[in-house]
């Protein structure tokens, strides 16, 4: 059973890396609560593309280094 505010909606960060061979972002399955926690995450994958999506009630922003 859920608890009073269990589905509060909070701010968060995800990566996404390209594709090459199907032309496409796809996103990596880990959130993060902050940009910076996100970039540091970004630059350790090994992956040649990646950008930083700040995802929010009011929609989604999109970093691209």
């Amino acid at each position: 059973m859920r608890t009073k505010g269990s589905c509060r909606f909070e701010a968060y960060y995800k990566v996404e890396r390209y594709d090459e061979r199907i032309g496409a972002w796809k996103p990596i399955q880990k959130s993060f609560p902050s940009k910076d926690l996100a970039e540091q995450f970004a630059n350790g994958t090994g992956y040649e593309k990646t950008r930083i999506m700040h995802i929010t009630e009011k929609g989604v922003e999109i970093f691209q280094p």
